[in-house]
């Protein structure tokens, strides 16, 4: 396995893109909308760095995650190209994702047909449309999320280098090809994370978490369907880009906003504003980063309970307390944040 390629590959093209930022090549200015947290001029095109885990195509004879790396390929593609340009229209995007992913779940046959429950399991095998319908709206969700999550530093790198961990677990003993697959990955995420985290500067982009939703997330169905992992404990595991791209899009609606269009109220955008508001920093990038920690933190709690209590827990109930514990710690945060706004 070529590990020792990528990994030179992966520093490369890092130490690449920063000499580009650095000759202000393909920056983003600082900016004044809500959703950004960064002080510095950054670059989005990092997640080139992630890429390099296609060597790995060279080294895997089944052909289902062959196709999940050629697919993670073109849909890196659509978030790239909105990086590079930054007009790219989010209704084209969303069309080409739909279109990418019906492709990519017909000619593979990854329906979700077994959801731990009978009465869901019969409705679903009765209904191969809506089985069909369901299977690319959580795909869809899942890459909007982990787009969405993509606001703080190393905030959704370190969340699937937290998932890929978690997926290592369910598939360690059995399926080679997929574990070479992890570990292809796992390099150049931990190298673009250690990077983003640290210094702040090199955004992995439209681009990489496209990918990386994409490719967890088709992943998670494979496991799913053909090796019977729990579907519930799989939920668990990508509750959060679920639940903060649902609950944005509800929210929105709820107050009168255009859900398509960003609004600064993310979770990470508000412990932000906690921890800029408590601790009185000048320098935004260490609470930038803070922030990761202290939600990344939270989800290895739930990654380690999924590994250690796999046979021993109800993980419909448990995704249903983490839902609400979401909504709970939200809307509390939020209104802390109203408290501080209204005191100033």
């Amino acid at each position: 396995m070529n590990l020792y390629l990528i990994t030179i590959l992966s520093i490369v093209v890092l130490l690449l893109i920063n000499f580009l930022r650095k000759k202000s090549f393909f920056i983003e200015r600082i900016s004044s909308e809500t959703r950004k947290l960064h002080s510095k001029n950054v670059t989005r095109i990092g997640g080139l760095v992630l890429i390099t885990f296609s060597i790995a195509y060279f080294n895997i004879l089944n052909d289902l995650y062959k196709q999940v790396i050629i697919f993670s390929l073109i849909i890196f593609l659509i978030g790239f190209i909105e990086d590079i340009f930054n007009s790219f229209s989010a209704m084209v995007r969303f069309l080409l994702l739909l279109f990418l992913l019906s492709i990519f779940k017909y000619f593979n046959d990854l329906n979700l047909l077994e959801i731990d429950n009978s009465f869901i399991n019969n409705f679903l095998l009765e209904n191969i449309f809506v089985s069909y319908s369901f299977t690319i709206i959580c795909l869809i969700l899942l890459i909007n999320g982990f787009n969405f999550i993509d606001g703080a530093n190393g905030l959704m790198l370190g969340y699937a280098i937290l998932s890929l961990i978690t997926l290592y677990f369910f598939s360690r003993h059995e399926i080679y090809d997929l574990v070479i697959l992890l570990y292809s990955i796992f390099i150049p995420l931990l190298v673009l994370f250690l990077a983003n985290l640290s210094f702040g500067q090199v955004l992995s982009g439209d681009g990489g978490s496209y990918l990386m939703g994409f490719f967890i997330g088709s992943l998670c169905i494979i496991l799913a369907k053909n090796y019977y992992i729990n579907s519930f404990a799989i939920a668990c595991l990508l509750f959060y880009p679920v639940a903060e791209v649902t609950f944005s899009f509800l929210r929105r609606i709820f107050v009168g906003k255009n859900p398509l269009k960003p609004d600064g109220a993310h979770l990470h955008q508000l412990i932000f504003n906690l921890l800029i508001a408590k601790f009185k920093l000048t320098n935004h990038n260490t609470i930038n980063s803070a922030t990761s920690l202290v939600i990344l933190s939270f989800i290895s709690l739930i990654n380690l309970t999924i590994i250690l209590y796999y046979n021993k827990i109800n993980f419909a109930l448990l995704y249903l307390f983490l839902n609400l514990f979401y909504i709970f710690t939200y809307l509390l945060i939020f209104k802390k944040n109203q408290y501080i706004k209204n005191s100033k």
